[in-house]
């Protein structure tokens, strides 16, 4: 790919980000994007300890566990929908 291609590449990836903060503002954007990465520092948190303490290798295993097998059979339905039809 040529550098020119590339550069394209990386500014189209980094558009919706862009558009975000010029619709909402340097300090509005910036206390959101702060926001969502504490979340996802939470989530990846509260997920780590589940399965240090039910000893799950899996998220699968993990609800299974935690939900019982209607939880695992949802967790699945989920990250199929997400990965193919979305």
């Amino acid at each position: 790919m040529p550098p020119a291609a590339a550069a394209d590449k990386q500014l189209c990836s980094a558009a919706p980000l862009l558009q975000a903060f010029y619709l909402l503002g340097i300090p509005s954007g910036v206390s959101i994007l702060v926001s969502i990465a504490g979340l996802s520092f939470f989530t990846l948190s509260g997920l780590v300890g589940a399965t240090e303490r039910t000893g799950a290798r899996s998220y699968a295993a993990l609800a299974r566990r935690l939900l019982g097998r209607r939880g695992e059979l949802a967790l699945t339905l989920a990250i199929f929908l997400n990965c193919f039809v979305s």
